[in-house]
C-alpha cells in the first residue's frame, strides 16, 4: 500500500501559541505498508514533490492508464491545480496545471479527478474551496471537461454553459474524495467531510461530533442539449422498510399531515411527487413537537428550502438555505437521509444535493407533510439503517 500525504513545517513558537496558519512550507510525501496498512515506513526519497511553497497540499493519485499515474496537488492560495504525471509512483513530473474556474473568494483545497464516461472522455474535477459561500462558509463544486495528453479541459457546454456547479448546496460538505481501485469499485464512490471551516474549530465535542457523509455514489445524466449533471445516490447496502405508501391525493386540505412519529434518528425517506400541478410542498421533522428541520420545495420557481433549526450553537448563523433545483420534467424525487446528528436531502436522482450538520441529535422524530394541489399524487418509502 502507498499513502501519498501534505508535509508541514511550523514554526515551533507560534504552534506552541496555537497559531496553525504560520505555515514554513508544505510538500509532498509517500510512505508504504507492507501489512495492509497496520504499521507505514517512510519513504527514504522524500520529499517526492516540492516547490518550496507554504500553500501547496492535498495530493490525489489518480490511474489514467498501463503504469501512468497523476497526481493532482493544489497551489491553494494561487488558484491552480497543478498536474503531475508518474510511471512509478515516485518520481513525478509536472505535465500541466488547471487554473479556469472563477471561484477564487478562498483557497482551493482537496482536488479529484474523476472518469464520469470513459467512452466519451468526460472528467470531473472537484474542488472545495474554504470562503466564500453563504455567509462566507467553506463549500465543494464540480467542472465537467475532457483529459487530454494529461490536461484537463473544462467544458461549459456540458454544464449548460456555466463554468462550474455546486457539487452540495448546504453549508456542510467539504474535502469529499472518490474511493481509488480500478478493479472493484464501479461506479466510483464518494465520501466527504460534514462540516464548515466556517464554524468547525468553535465546535463542541460535547454533542456535535466531527463527522464524514453518507458514502454516495456518483454517475454523470445526461439531460437537454447535450448537457449533464452530476448524480450522488446514498450507498446504504442494508436498510429496513418501516412503510411504503401507495399514490396519495395532495389537496387544499391536505396540511400539516403527520405521516410518522416517533421514528429512529437514523433514517432515510424517499419520496416522489408526479403531475406538479401543485405550487409547493413542506416535509418538516419535529422532536418533542418543536420543528428543528423544514424543507420547502417550490416547484414555480424551481427551487428548494431548507430551515434548520438554530439551537445554542448555530443560533448566530443564517439558517435558511436555497438551491436551484436543476432538472425538473413532469416528476420530482427527493430522498432525506438523517442520522442523529446530520440530514442529508438528495433531488432529483441526486443532481441537487443539500447537508447539513444540526444543532443536536434527534431521535423520536415526527414526520409532517404539507401540501396544496388539485391532482399532484405524492408517494412515500421510508427505511431505517
Amino acid at each position: 500500500m502507498l499513502a501519498f500525504y501534505t508535509i508541514c513545517d511550523y514554526d515551533a513558537d507560534k504552534l506552541s501559541q496555537n497559531d496553525v496558519f504560520d505555515i514554513k512550507s508544505q510538500r509532498q510525501h509517500l510512505s508504504t505498508s507492507s501489512d495492509d496498512g497496520k504499521t507505514w515506513q517512510d519513504f527514504h526519497g522524500n520529499p517526492i514533490v516540492d516547490i518550496g511553497s507554504t500553500e501547496f497540499r492535498d495530493p490525489k493519485v489518480v490511474q489514467i492508464g498501463e503504469n501512468e499515474w497523476l497526481m493532482l496537488i493544489a497551489r491553494s492560495r494561487e488558484h491552480v491545480i497543478d498536474f503531475y504525471l508518474s510511471t512509478d509512483l515516485i518520481k513525478w513530473q509536472q505535465v500541466s496545471s488547471f487554473s479556469e474556474c472563477p471561484k477564487k473568494d478562498g483557497a482551493w483545497e482537496c482536488p479529484d479527478l474523476i472518469c464520469v464516461d470513459k467512452e466519451n472522455n468526460i472528467w470531473c474535477l472537484l474542488l472545495s474551496v474554504d470562503s466564500g459561500f453563504e455567509n462566507n462558509g467553506s463549500g465543494t463544486l464540480y467542472i465537467l471537461g475532457n483529459l487530454h495528453n494529461h490536461y484537463f479541459i473544462s467544458q461549459p457546454c456540458y454544464m449548460r454553459g456555466r463554468s462550474f456547479i455546486r457539487l452540495d448546496h448546504g453549508p456542510d460538505f467539504f474535502a469529499p474524495q472518490s474511493f481509488y481501485n480500478a478493479e472493484l469499485t464501479s461506479p466510483n464512490l464518494m465520501l466527504g467531510w460534514l462540516n464548515s471551516w466556517l464554524y468547525a474549530k468553535d465546535m463542541p465535542a460535547h454533542n456535535l461530533p466531527m463527522m464524514q457523509s453518507i458514502v454516495r455514489e456518483l454517475r454523470l445524466i445526461k439531460t437537454i442539449e447535450n448537457s449533464y449533471l452530476l448524480s450522488q445516490i446514498p450507498k446504504l447496502e442494508s436498510a429496513k422498510v418501516i412503510a411504503q405508501s401507495g399514490p396519495i391525493e395532495l389537496r387544499e386540505s391536505f396540511y400539516n399531515n403527520t405521516l410518522f412519529e416517533n421514528v429512529k434518528g437514523t433514517f432515510h425517506l424517499k419520496t416522489t411527487i408526479s403531475g406538479l400541478e401543485t405550487d409547493s410542498a413542506k416535509i418538516t421533522f419535529d422532536v418533542g413537537g418543536d420543528v428543528v428541520f423544514a424543507v420547502f420545495v417550490n416547484f414555480i420557481k424551481s427551487e428548494i428550502n431548507v430551515a434548520r433549526a438554530r439551537g445554542a450553537f448555530f443560533s448566530a448563523e443564517h439558517e435558511t438555505y436555497t438551491a436551484e433545483v436543476l432538472d425538473i420534467e413532469g416528476s420530482f424525487d427527493m430522498g432525506i437521509l438523517v442520522d442523529y446528528h446530520s440530514v442529508e436531502i438528495f433531488v432529483n436522482r441526486g443532481t441537487t444535493v443539500m447537508s447539513f450538520r444540526v444543532p443536536f441529535p434527534i431521535d423520536g422524530v415526527g414526520i409532517n407533510v404539507s401540501g396544496m394541489s388539485n391532482s399532484s399524487v405524492f408517494t412515500y418509502l421510508l427505511t431505517e439503517y
